[in-house]
């Protein structure tokens, strides 16, 4: 197996994963996303994840339930690679 590159190492995405819809906005989730932007999620069913980082479903029968970060989304490799610019300091600075 490849060793991992730095950004792969330091870097993770954070995606939700249990939608609960939003109360100001039935077409949003709690986590400011579009309801249909949770590809393969429908409001009544959340991804789960085990001890051995095996995907189960499973059913929301809490409606109520307050969304949170720590709770509802789930940590994985990123996939946002490319070149970062930082303005508005003395002297340009890049990330690549």
């Amino acid at each position: 197996m490849a060793q991992k590159s730095w950004i792969e190492r330091a870097f993770y995405k954070r995606e939700c994963v249990h939608i609960i819809p939003s109360t100001k906005d039935p077409h949003r989730c709690c986590c400011g996303r579009l309801i249909g932007q949770h590809v393969g999620l429908t409001p009544s069913i959340s991804v789960l994840q085990n001890e051995k980082n095996e995907s189960r479903l499973s059913r929301n029968d809490i409606q109520s339930e307050k969304w949170s970060i720590s709770k509802h989304t789930q940590l994985s490799p990123t996939d946002a690679f490319g070149t970062i610019e930082f303005q508005g300091g003395g002297h340009s600075n890049k990330a690549m």
